[in-house]
């Protein structure tokens, strides 16, 4: 939309998809200055069921306009952005914990940069632990500004020229800002707060003009989603192959004038991540043994549970690790097992990492993305990386050990 249509009518969109089969989508809109007409949903991406939120929210001051979403999905927290041109003349950020029974609360009221120029909070991204708004309107200059909730700051980091950026959603792959602009080149463009760049990554799709909300799924490459601000499908664009995927159906049931999106990886808690690979060898169970984890494949988040389970009962055992990959059949005869593990392999095996399989024959244990177990030291994983995952145990058979299968994570 341009400038000079943004009129009347809000909508906030806040898609927050899980890394597991039970993706989530969370939409919102309203009417401005009607706060009973407004939507709020979260939607399953795999079952395409849409669920209404905040049903009886109307925002402290009376101005139910939203315009951008951020998701701070390490600390479990939306934020989303007031409309700029609300009756009211504030610019609002609202906080709402995932899930949580409440409505949303203000964070900050009218945020400026550090002139005390007015910063209008048109959209709303978050990355690196860090809140940033997108200005279009307020006297700050068009832009991408880190926004400090504690004392209601922002700082410039990426002046923006000459496009009508609608609504803007970081990538941790790569760390660019991607945002939708309605103006000339409409289309969705890549922002470089480092090169201090904007470059045109793809145009929209065929009939698509009016796009006010983007979000990130960090997938892969990460996957950029249009949300325009009428009932018209969402559309997806893949960075790693540079093409559009097929659309996602939305709820919405009016034409509006604002929308916004947000990812949340974990909104409805610990998702499945990984893919199983390599074959196991059959345990004293009469089965094999198999890792799982469940958290979120996001580095920030540093939230990995690995589980390994299909056991002998009242063993122990340990979580093993690379970042590369191999297949050695009976580990050189040193094992029932196949050791699925190449390279450098680290091993949890220190004091307190020793894990019994009790009556349940299965094990758990937290990773820190933050310190990787390597041979020698720990470092921390990358963003982009691939690493490697397999369980090692005592078995009363045999050789006396087996191992799991592997389990491959990908971060972002």
């Amino acid at each position: 939309m341009s400038r000079l249509s943004r009129t009347a009518v809000s909508v906030f969109f806040a898609s927050a998809l899980s890394a597991s089969v039970s993706a989530q989508l969370v939409v919102s809109m309203a009417l401005n200055g009607t706060s009973s007409t407004r939507e709020h949903y979260v939607i399953n991406m795999t079952s395409g069921v849409a669920t209404p939120l905040f049903t009886n929210w109307t925002p402290p001051n009376g101005d139910p306009q939203l315009a951008g979403a951020a998701a701070d999905d390490a600390n479990r927290i939306l934020y989303f952005s007031q409309n700029p041109t609300s009756p009211t003349g504030q610019d609002v950020i609202y906080s709402w914990p995932y899930g949580d029974p409440g409505d949303p609360v203000e964070a900050l009221i009218n945020p400026v940069d550090v002139n005390g120029s007015a910063i209008d909070c048109s959209g709303l991204a978050f990355g690196n632990g860090k809140l940033y708004a997108l200005n279009q309107f307020a006297a700050a200059g068009d832009g991408i500004f880190e926004i400090d909730l504690g004392t209601g700051i922002g700082t410039l980091v990426q002046p923006i020229f000459g496009l009508d950026i609608g609504g803007i959603a970081f990538n941790p792959n790569n760390g660019l800002f991607y945002g939708v602009n309605d103006g000339a080149g409409p289309g969705i463009y890549a922002f470089d707060i480092v090169a201090q760049t904007q470059t045109l990554v793809t145009p929209y799709p065929a009939g698509v003009a009016d796009v006010d909300g983007c979000a990130l799924d960090p997938s892969g490459s990460g996957i950029v989603y249009l949300i325009e601000d009428n009932p018209a499908p969402l559309h997806a664009f893949d960075l790693a192959t540079m093409a559009y995927l097929p659309t996602v159906a939305s709820p919405v049931g009016g034409t509006f004038t604002y929308s916004g999106g947000a990812w949340a990886d974990s909104y409805f808690g610990a998702s499945s991540i990984g893919t199983n690979y390599c074959m196991a060898a059959v345990n004293s169970t009469g089965a094999t043994g198999t890792v799982t984890a469940v958290g979120s494949t996001a580095v920030a988040a540093n939230d990995v549970t690995l589980e390994a389970s299909g056991l002998p009962n009242n063993q122990f055992g340990i979580f093993i690790t690379s970042d590369s990959t191999a297949f050695v059949p009976g580990t050189n005869g040193t094992s029932n097992g196949n050791l699925c593990l190449g390279g450098a392999i680290g091993r949890y095996s220190n004091p307190g990492e020793i894990r019994p399989t009790g009556a349940t024959g299965s094990f758990t244990f937290v990773i820190d993305t933050s310190a990787i177990r390597r041979p020698l030291n720990n470092i921390a994983i990358l963003p982009g990386q691939s690493w490697y995952f397999q369980a090692w145990h005592r078995d009363g058979v045999g050789l006396g050990s087996n191992f799991t299968d592997g389990l491959e994570i990908m971060f972002n």
